[in-house]
């Protein structure tokens, strides 16, 4: 294991980056890269049967993070997203740098930094666990990911189906068939409001077009989805200890 001091983050970055040849990960929660950093995540997306990931931050940074990484998206890189993400992870096949630097012109030239890293075959116990938080982070990303794109199916439905309902009601009102039955009412898991009972859809529609500014899974709402009483709850979890436990 080595302690890497400011002078030395950046250019052991770059030799990580330059030495992989299976596997590329780079957790930054801010992207800003600088030529140098460009080129050679290129050239290790560009090697063959290289996988190389890029990790950043979600939520209300998005957009920004998003923009700067664009480019290499067009190369192969995969690029996703985690919100609140804090971490700064660089891993290849053989070695592993948990450092306070992101990566960043700015951090990389002008701040102080400090880095540990753990070699595969040396520090193996050390590293393996590096390796396997870092896959946790990515498996909430994609947990995440999925989540936001349920939701945003289910609102294409809903305002689908709402331009269907506005359409009927300006029709004359046909008798209505004997009801076999009601279904379930939920209530929105922000307002309280009542909505059709769908655990992939606890939020009213007002309600879903604010939650859709950050796109966070894991925000606190302020009901059950199930019950309405106030409780913490989420889009990730919309419904309370009990009535999930009613729900199994």
């Amino acid at each position: 294991m080595d302690v890497l001091s400011s002078t030395d983050i950046s250019r052991e970055v770059l030799a990580l980056i330059e030495g992989a040849k299976q596997v590329l990960i780079l957790v930054s929660p801010y992207f800003d890269p600088w030529e140098r950093l460009t080129t050679e995540i290129k050239r290790a997306a560009n090697r063959p049967g290289m996988k190389v990931v890029l990790l950043l931050r979600g939520g209300d940074d998005r957009a920004k993070q998003e923009e700067k990484a664009r480019e290499l998206g067009t190369v192969g890189v995969k690029i996703v997203f985690l919100a609140r993400l804090h971490a700064k992870v660089y891993i290849s096949e053989s070695q592993a740098i948990v450092t306070s630097m992101n990566l960043l012109k700015s951090s990389a030239l002008d701040s102080w930094e400090l880095a540990i890293r753990a070699h595969a075959k040396q520090d193996t116990v050390l590293f393996n666990e590096v390796v396997a938080h870092t896959k946790g982070l990515m498996d909430r990303a994609k947990d995440e990911h999925e989540i936001a794109s349920k939701v945003r199916a289910a609102s294409s439905v809903a305002s689908l189906a709402a331009m269907v309902d506005g359409a009927r009601s300006a029709a004359p009102p046909k008798k209505a068939a004997p009801a076999r039955g009601r279904a379930k009412v939920g209530h929105c898991i922000r307002c309280g409001d009542d909505v059709a009972f769908n655990t992939d859809r606890p939020l009213c529609a007002g309600c879903f077009k604010a939650w859709a500014k950050y796109e966070n899974p894991e925000y606190k709402e302020k009901h059950c989805h199930s019950c309405g009483k106030e409780r913490s709850t989420s889009l990730a979890k919309p419904l309370c200890k009990p009535c999930w436990e009613a729900d199994a």
